[in-house]
């Protein structure tokens, strides 16, 4: 197969490259298999992984054209051929499609001759397989074997961190969604509130015939519902503006911004370090920056009568700092309680990140807001 060392170590670079971490786990796997097919000169590879119920192999990924009588089912029984005996021994199967093995079973129309299927272990565990599939007879010596099984072992491992990965990115969006909820209702529940006591007390007032008080009553009701559709509408705009999983955080950033300034006509200017763009970070990490940016422009709207509202992302390799500046008529913060809700929202979702957040504002100077946190988060 591979006749040189120095060939095997240029090949096992190449694979390795190939299972480097990415943002976007299928497409890291298509990247392997088309690497696979390049090294080992086949013409399909394929590979597999378990399924939740243990109970069969599903197709993956793979790289070639396949035939109709092996696209018909992408799932492969753990009871199908020698399959048992792969996860038992954690050894490859050998295929000689002339020459079939009794427990195989081969079509009579196939044009393949040979084919290979090697486990992908991480820590002894099989996490499925890849397959090497050729119209050429193959043999396969010892030292191919090892060679075959080293790479399992290499995919297998990335798989498997990609997998990790994946189950905390989903944590992580669980754990977000029950925090959205519960910052939605208290958000509105003090204002739903507020409308039933209003409700209440103009219907005592109409009761009493007290015109001037059912006025009043009326007047605050409606500024209660105006403030309940107001954060109602800013909710809905910070969960239409998704990150952008194929730019990064920045245009997302500008799209929330510029949905603000459509909605509300307050300007809006975001300011990026030169070399900072494209910012990928983690989806944690863009979630988090999201909520404090909607979190500090909702302020803006409810307290500060602001005209424009800059934005600035500035870091390094191991910081990054994200301001939120308005020139609104800013306030003393000694004198507001830091356990007000917005205030704490932000500085919990700052802290989640391993970062801090500070506030700075006055009289007629407006209000800044500065989270810094890790880079590697």
């Amino acid at each position: 197969m591979l006749t040189s060392v120095r060939n095997r170590l240029e090949d096992l670079v190449r694979i390795s490259e190939s299972t480097m971490w990415s943002r976007y786990p299928e497409a890291a796997s298509q990247k392997m298999v088309d690497t696979l097919a390049k090294v080992f000169h086949c013409e399909l590879v394929f590979i597999h992984l378990m399924d939740v119920t243990g109970d069969s192999l599903v197709k993956h990924v793979y790289h070639g054209v396949i035939p109709a009588h092996l696209s018909r089912d992408p799932r492969v029984s753990i009871t199908t051929g020698r399959m048992l005996q792969m996860m038992k021994t954690h050894q490859p199967i050998i295929m000689d499609f002339l020459n079939p093995d009794p427990a195989d079973s081969i079509p009579a129309d196939t044009f393949f001759r040979s084919a290979i299927s090697v486990p992908l272990l991480a820590d002894d565990d099989m996490l499925g397989m890849y397959s090497l599939v050729y119209s050429n007879y193959q043999e396969w010596t010892a030292e191919d074997i090892e060679f075959l099984l080293l790479i399992g072992r290499l995919v297998g491992i990335s798989i498997h961190q990609a997998q990790i990965a994946q189950k905390a990115t989903d944590l992580d969006i669980l754990l977000e969604r029950k925090r959205l909820c519960g910052e939605i209702h208290d958000n509105l529940s003090q204002l739903i509130s507020s409308l039933n006591l209003g409700a209440e007390a103009a219907l005592l007032s109409l009761a009493e015939g007290n015109s001037n008080q059912l006025k009043g009553d009326l007047e605050r009701i409606r500024y209660s519902s105006q403030e309940a559709d107001r954060t109602l509408r800013e909710e809905m705009l910070s969960l239409r503006t998704p990150t952008n999983e194929t730019e990064g955080l920045v245009p997302a950033i500008r799209e929330y911004l510029k949905r603000f300034n459509q909605q509300w006509r307050i300007d809006t200017d975001l300011q990026v370090k030169e070399g900072l763009e494209p910012l990928f970070v983690s989806t944690h990490m863009e979630l988090q920056f999201m909520r404090i940016l909607h979190e500090a422009f909702s302020n803006v709207l409810r307290h500060a009568t602001a005209s424009k509202v800059s934005v600035q992302l500035d870091g390094n390799q191991n910081r990054l700092i994200f301001q939120i500046h308005d020139n609104g008529r800013g306030f003393d913060p000694e004198t507001v309680s830091s356990k007000r809700l917005g205030l704490r929202i932000m500085r919990e979702r700052a802290e989640s990140l391993g970062g801090e957040l500070t506030i700075g504002s006055g009289d007629n100077v407006g209000t800044t807001i500065r989270v810094e946190v890790p880079r590697s988060i």
